[in-house]
């Protein structure tokens, strides 16, 4: 949890539902891509 809030701005807690789901998404995307290239 320490490097998302690194990552993330001191403003996201102010951030739009949809801002939320975007991180959130983008975030999902890559771990997919980090397993699928180890396989």
């Amino acid at each position: 949890m320490r490097s998302v809030a690194a990552i993330m701005p001191p403003s996201a807690a102010e951030l739009p539902p949809w801002g939320v789901f975007l991180t959130v998404g983008v975030f999902l995307v890559a771990v997919v891509i980090v397993l699928t290239r180890r396989r």
